[in-house]
């Protein structure tokens, strides 16, 4: 959260929103979806950026189940289901929006 306090400092002139959220413990919790929605209802949202992603060094053969489905989870999961939380209110403005989906296991 700190980081990413520091770089909604540098955001100026821009509205700007921190939602903290698990993306691998509650990937598959609907109603955290629900709760970002919300907290997003009262601020124009132009640009949606997606940049959540787990990889685990080593060779596959070597990862645990668990490793394995936490990155499947939070490299695939969160950023289709924020899009569809979010892109309702984006498209409904009328206005220029974007979402950028930056990370996932192969930007390692």
């Amino acid at each position: 959260m700190e980081k990413l306090k520091k770089v909604q400092a540098k955001c100026t002139g821009v509205d700007t929103r921190v939602i903290q959220a698990d993306l691998c413990k509650e990937a598959m919790d609907m109603e955290m979806y629900e709760r970002i929605r919300k907290e997003c209802a009262e601020i124009e949202v132009s640009m949606l950026i997606n940049n959540a992603g787990v990889l685990y060094n080593g060779y596959f053969k070597d990862q645990t189940a668990e490793q394995i489905r936490e990155q499947v989870i939070v490299n695939t999961y969160p950023y289709v289901l924020l899009t569809r939380a979010l892109l309702p209110k984006m498209v409904s403005s009328n206005k220029k929006a974007c979402i950028v989906n930056l990370s996932s296991s192969a930007s390692f």
